[in-house]
């Protein structure tokens, strides 16, 4: 079975190194769910692509020092409750 980074999130950077799935491919090509947790309700958030509330991987070795140096940016079309966590699942190597 794969592995799993499963975090709620409280810095946006990621300490780990995550699974390029399709090496061929030039770039990194992760595979992660992000979703935001409320409760019991679970409201899943896709990449960015045409949704108005979505998540991408950025580069930012400023600020993240660890493994790829990656950031977890959440675009929101509206503020989430003050209760939400926003949860991060991706395959590892």
């Amino acid at each position: 079975m794969a592995t799993l980074l499963s975090r709620a999130l409280g810095s946006p950077c990621l300490g780990v190194t995550l699974k390029d799935v399709d090496p061929a491919t030039p770039g990194p090509q992760h595979d992660c769910i992000v979703e935001d947790v409320n409760g019991a309700t679970v409201t899943p958030i896709p990449e960015c692509g045409t949704a108005a509330t979505c998540w991408r991987l950025v580069a930012n070795p400023t600020v993240c020092t660890l493994a790829d140096r990656l950031e977890l940016v959440v675009t929101r079309a509206s503020a989430p409750h003050p209760a939400t966590v926003t949860r991060m699942r991706c395959l590892l190597p």
